[in-house]
């Protein structure tokens, strides 16, 4: 142990905090190694008093020295430190003097471990609150994502960051299931690659891990050297999923409240992973969904238009009949119908459409079936934001079928040519 100057009066002040010396030297170090007190009565001439000239002691004449020793029951005691007076003359100092200078100097000690355990509890509390922020950050950071392979890789680089190890690497299942009888792959790893010795031995350690929902810590000999695999499981509510690994130097421990950190660090990670999991799978699924309707759409339109143009030949071998115009009304209708169809076979239409994308096709539909020879008609559809599901845009298209096929019937009764509008208002 060291002596340091810490604080004086009377002294150079360039000295606090400078000067050190260790016990057993001069009259302070005396002091502080028999744990007694020592008195000089002529500080220049005592034979265990080399002087510091950097202090501006030479000054002084006599000296005492109180140690001040923190005496705690069931422990031993503490020397805390010296507390030194000087007198400008030559003076002894009294019996009562010694034992007042004792009896404050076993005070000082008090408060100066108290003081110690006030400032290591407060660097502590700072500590964790410093951590807890970080531990904030990283959590938004990992959540930040529902990428999977972005999310495991936040989750590596954090753990090296915050843990301040060596690597990390995430090691999952091959498998959908998680089961841990399946091969291990290693999903992220950030920081230099070390291939172990026994790749099947630390395999079993992960499954374990795994299996026990329990982390653990092993020895691990990689071929360039040894280290300290700390493993923690990976595992949701619903499927384990692996494992996050840390790389430490050989025999290095996480500390306690490391440890904590850790497993609210694993949670979060988990809780990102799952996410990151459950959006990936309802993607795939909303991909699986949206093929299948746009080929039944396709589907409908086709048999749809097959029925049309049977209906369509039929009418061609019978354009007289009392009939024909029912016939081409029906066509009519189904090739509208089939229209939004077709339309709904797009992609970006799965949902619905507007109105006038709706109207024209039905339109054009009608116009090319139930127009006479001789007649001209224009539409004015103008493009709309009225938007039609799905479910309505059948129904819309005959709507418009009939009113156009209405308006052709009889609004254009004695005239060669004319104009139809629709107009859509929410």
């Amino acid at each position: 142990d060291t002596l340091a100057l810490r604080a004086a009066v009377g002294l150079n002040p360039i000295a606090v905090g400078a000067l050190t010396m260790h016990p057993g030297a001069g009259i302070t170090g005396m002091a502080a190694a028999e744990r007694r007190i020592i008195t000089g009565g002529d500080v220049g001439e005592h034979a265990i008093n080399p002087l510091a000239p950097a202090t501006g002691e030479g000054v002084y004449a006599s000296q005492i020295a109180v140690p001040m020793v923190l005496s705690r029951a069931g422990k031993p005691e503490t020397l805390v430190g010296v507390i030194n007076l000087f007198t400008v003359g030559r003076r002894e100092f009294s019996e009562d003097e010694t034992t007042f200078l004792q009896t404050v100097a076993g005070e000082l000690a008090i408060g100066i471990e108290n003081a110690r355990l006030y400032s290591r509890t407060d660097a502590r509390l700072q500590r964790k609150i410093a951590e807890l922020g970080t531990m904030q950050r990283v959590s938004h950071t990992i959540a930040s994502t529902l990428d999977l392979e972005d999310v495991l890789r936040l989750i590596a680089e954090q753990a090296v960051s915050l843990f301040n190890v060596e690597a990390a690497a995430i090691f999952r299942f091959s498998g959908r299931d998680g089961s841990t009888t399946e091969p291990l792959t290693i999903g992220y790893r950030v920081d230099r690659a070390r291939d172990v010795v026994d790749a099947p031995g630390r395999d079993e350690v992960i499954r374990e891990v795994m299996e026990t929902n329990a982390a653990r810590s092993v020895d691990m000999d990689y071929l360039d050297g040894s280290g300290r695999l700390f493993c923690l499981p990976l595992r949701s509510a619903r499927e384990p999923f692996g494992a996050l690994c840390l790389r430490m130097p050989s025999e290095a421990e996480l500390p306690e409240d490391q440890l904590g950190l850790l497993q609210a660090f694993s949670d979060a990670a988990t809780m990102a992973i799952e996410n990151a999991t459950l959006y990936e799978e309802t993607r795939r699924g909303l991909e699986v969904a949206s093929a299948l309707l746009q080929e039944m759409h396709h589907r409908v339109r086709n048999n749809l238009q097959t029925v049309a143009a049977l209906l369509s030949i039929q009418l061609r071998h019978h354009e007289s009949a009392p009939w024909a115009s029912h016939l081409r009304e029906a066509t009519s209708r189904v090739q509208a119908i089939a229209a939004v169809h077709d339309l709904l076979s797009d992609e970006s239409r799965l949902g619905g459409t507007t109105v006038d994308v709706i109207a024209r096709h039905a339109a054009d539909e009608a116009f090319g079936t139930l127009t006479p020879p001789g007649l001209s008609v224009r539409f004015d559809i103008p493009k709309s934001d009225v938007m039609v599901p799905s479910k309505q845009a059948t129904i819309l298209a005959l709507l418009i079928n009939e009113l156009v096929a209405n308006a052709v019937k009889h609004g254009f009764q004695g005239r060669d040519r004319g104009i139809i509008s629709i107009t859509a208002v929410e």
